[in-house]
């Protein structure tokens, strides 16, 4: 039901059953989840976060697939 170039299976629906999934977390937004990743960061130790984050960007794919999923069912 749904892709990107990041990923083949965002949503998906279970032929002759009541079954759908979104393959993401469309409640977290940029900032929650570079705050996520700091503290996820802290916990494992890990050094190079910070040029993560500065190569993050909000592509709004999460609000274009949830959109297209919820007209879908």
């Amino acid at each position: 039901m749904a892709n990107s170039d990041e990923c083949n299976i965002h949503a998906y629906k279970l032929e002759n059953k009541y079954v759908w999934s979104i393959q993401f977390h469309p409640e977290i937004n940029n900032e929650t989840g570079v705050q996520i990743l700091r503290e996820t960061a802290s916990i494992f130790g890990w050094e190079n976060v910070e040029e993560l984050i500065s190569e993050a960007y909000d592509s709004n794919i999460g609000s274009r697939i949830l959109h297209n999923f919820i007209n879908e069912i």
